[in-house]
Protein backbone atom coordinates (compact mmCIF):
# COMPACT_ATOMS: atom_id res chain seq x y z
CA UNK A 1 0.00 0.00 0.00
CA UNK A 2 1.68 3.54 -1.22
CA UNK A 3 1.46 6.34 0.94
CA UNK A 4 -1.00 7.97 -0.51
CA UNK A 5 -3.28 5.65 -0.58
CA UNK A 6 -2.69 5.36 3.67
CA UNK A 7 -2.97 8.81 4.09
CA UNK A 8 -6.83 8.83 1.97
CA UNK A 9 -7.88 5.74 3.55
CA UNK A 10 -6.95 7.30 7.25
CA UNK A 11 -8.38 10.72 5.91
CA UNK A 12 -11.73 8.59 4.65
CA UNK A 13 -11.93 7.16 7.94
CA UNK A 14 -11.59 9.83 10.26
CA UNK A 15 -13.98 12.17 8.28
CA UNK A 16 -16.55 8.53 8.48
CA UNK A 17 -15.81 8.69 12.53
CA UNK A 18 -16.53 12.34 12.70
CA UNK A 19 -19.79 11.89 10.81
CA UNK A 20 -21.09 9.29 12.60
CA UNK A 21 -20.34 10.89 16.27
CA UNK A 22 -21.88 13.99 14.71
CA UNK A 23 -25.22 12.32 13.92
CA UNK A 24 -24.68 10.28 17.16
CA UNK A 25 -24.09 13.24 19.58
CA UNK A 26 -27.12 15.23 17.68
CA UNK A 27 -26.44 19.53 17.64
CA UNK A 28 -25.05 19.40 21.44
CA UNK A 29 -21.47 19.09 19.70
CA UNK A 30 -20.60 20.19 16.05
CA UNK A 31 -17.55 17.67 14.92
CA UNK A 32 -18.69 18.40 11.29
CA UNK A 33 -20.47 21.24 9.57
CA UNK A 34 -22.93 19.42 7.49
CA UNK A 35 -24.12 22.41 5.76
CA UNK A 36 -20.79 22.18 4.20
CA UNK A 37 -20.97 18.55 2.93
CA UNK A 38 -20.80 19.14 -0.69
CA UNK A 39 -17.19 21.01 -0.09
CA UNK A 40 -16.02 17.84 1.57
CA UNK A 41 -17.53 15.65 -0.96
CA UNK A 42 -15.70 17.20 -3.65
CA UNK A 43 -12.34 17.46 -1.76
CA UNK A 44 -12.77 13.54 -1.27
CA UNK A 45 -13.55 13.20 -5.17
CA UNK A 46 -10.55 15.36 -5.98
CA UNK A 47 -8.42 13.57 -4.07
CA UNK A 48 -8.99 10.37 -4.79
CA UNK A 49 -8.55 11.58 -8.73
CA UNK A 50 -5.00 13.20 -8.26
CA UNK A 51 -4.47 9.44 -6.48
CA UNK A 52 -5.78 7.16 -8.89
CA UNK A 53 -3.95 9.39 -11.84
CA UNK A 54 -0.93 9.60 -9.94
CA UNK A 55 -0.47 5.57 -9.38
CA UNK A 56 -1.31 5.51 -13.41
CA UNK A 57 1.34 7.68 -14.43
CA UNK A 58 3.85 5.68 -12.17
CA UNK A 59 2.49 2.07 -13.66
CA UNK A 60 2.35 3.50 -17.71
CA UNK A 61 6.40 4.29 -18.29
CA UNK A 62 4.87 5.74 -21.99
CA UNK A 63 2.62 8.39 -20.82
CA UNK A 64 1.83 10.90 -23.62
CA UNK A 65 2.78 14.32 -22.71
CA UNK A 66 2.35 16.38 -25.79
CA UNK A 67 5.08 19.03 -26.36
CA UNK A 68 4.46 22.65 -26.45
CA UNK A 69 5.33 24.17 -29.65
CA UNK A 70 6.55 27.36 -28.11
CA UNK A 71 9.17 26.16 -26.08
CA UNK A 72 10.12 24.33 -29.99
CA UNK A 73 10.19 28.01 -31.11
CA UNK A 74 13.13 29.13 -28.69
CA UNK A 75 15.51 27.05 -30.23
CA UNK A 76 14.95 28.36 -33.42
CA UNK A 77 14.71 31.76 -32.23
CA UNK A 78 17.89 31.76 -30.02
CA UNK A 79 19.74 29.83 -33.24
CA UNK A 80 18.47 32.57 -35.36
CA UNK A 81 19.67 35.52 -33.52
CA UNK A 82 23.44 33.83 -33.50
CA UNK A 83 23.40 33.88 -36.95
CA UNK A 84 22.58 37.39 -37.07
CA UNK A 85 25.10 38.20 -34.40
CA UNK A 86 22.19 39.90 -32.18
CA UNK A 87 21.78 39.13 -28.16
CA UNK A 88 18.76 37.77 -26.96
CA UNK A 89 16.36 40.32 -24.99
CA UNK A 90 14.52 38.13 -22.68
CA UNK A 91 11.64 40.07 -20.03
CA UNK A 92 10.33 37.27 -17.77
CA UNK A 93 7.56 39.39 -16.25
CA UNK A 94 6.72 42.90 -15.82
CA UNK A 95 5.69 42.45 -11.58
CA UNK A 96 7.28 40.72 -8.43
CA UNK A 97 7.32 36.90 -7.56
CA UNK A 98 4.04 36.84 -6.63
CA UNK A 99 2.80 37.34 -10.20
CA UNK A 100 2.40 33.99 -11.39
CA UNK A 101 3.38 35.07 -15.00
CA UNK A 102 6.71 36.15 -13.60
CA UNK A 103 7.31 32.76 -12.09
CA UNK A 104 6.48 30.98 -15.07
CA UNK A 105 8.70 33.43 -16.99
CA UNK A 106 11.50 32.75 -14.41
CA UNK A 107 10.57 28.78 -15.49
CA UNK A 108 11.37 29.69 -19.45
CA UNK A 109 14.28 31.72 -18.60
CA UNK A 110 16.29 28.65 -17.52
CA UNK A 111 15.44 27.33 -21.05
CA UNK A 112 16.17 30.24 -22.65
CA UNK A 113 19.63 30.93 -20.95
CA UNK A 114 20.61 27.11 -21.23
CA UNK A 115 20.12 27.43 -25.22
CA UNK A 116 21.83 30.98 -25.51
CA UNK A 117 24.98 29.34 -23.14
CA UNK A 118 25.26 26.34 -25.76
CA UNK A 119 25.18 28.97 -28.66
CA UNK A 120 27.46 31.36 -26.91
CA UNK A 121 24.57 34.24 -27.37
CA UNK A 122 24.70 37.03 -25.20
CA UNK A 123 21.46 37.43 -23.05
CA UNK A 124 19.84 40.34 -21.54
CA UNK A 125 16.90 40.24 -18.99
CA UNK A 126 15.56 43.54 -17.94
CA UNK A 127 14.27 42.99 -14.59
CA UNK A 128 12.70 45.91 -12.34
CA UNK A 129 11.61 44.31 -8.95
CA UNK A 130 15.04 43.24 -6.56
CA UNK A 131 13.49 39.89 -5.51
CA UNK A 132 12.62 38.82 -9.09
CA UNK A 133 16.19 40.15 -9.83
CA UNK A 134 17.86 37.76 -7.36
CA UNK A 135 15.56 34.85 -8.74
CA UNK A 136 16.40 35.43 -12.55
CA UNK A 137 19.97 36.21 -11.88
CA UNK A 138 20.49 32.53 -10.20
CA UNK A 139 18.36 31.05 -12.83
CA UNK A 140 20.75 32.48 -15.22
CA UNK A 141 23.99 31.38 -13.41
CA UNK A 142 22.76 27.68 -12.85
CA UNK A 143 21.98 27.44 -16.39
CA UNK A 144 25.33 28.35 -17.74
CA UNK A 145 27.02 26.13 -14.96
CA UNK A 146 25.30 23.58 -16.13
CA UNK A 147 26.07 23.96 -19.75
CA UNK A 148 29.44 23.98 -18.34
CA UNK A 149 30.88 28.01 -18.91
CA UNK A 150 30.67 29.61 -15.14
CA UNK A 151 32.84 31.88 -16.16
CA UNK A 152 30.25 33.91 -18.73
Amino acid sequence: MTIYRFVAILFALLVLVAAVLQIALGDSVKILRLDRANALVFLLLFSASVIFYIGRAKKDPHLFIRKLAGLDAVDEAVGRATEMGKSILFVPGIQDLDDIQTIAGLSILSKVAAVTAEYDTPLLVPILYPLAFAAGQETVKQAYINAGKSES
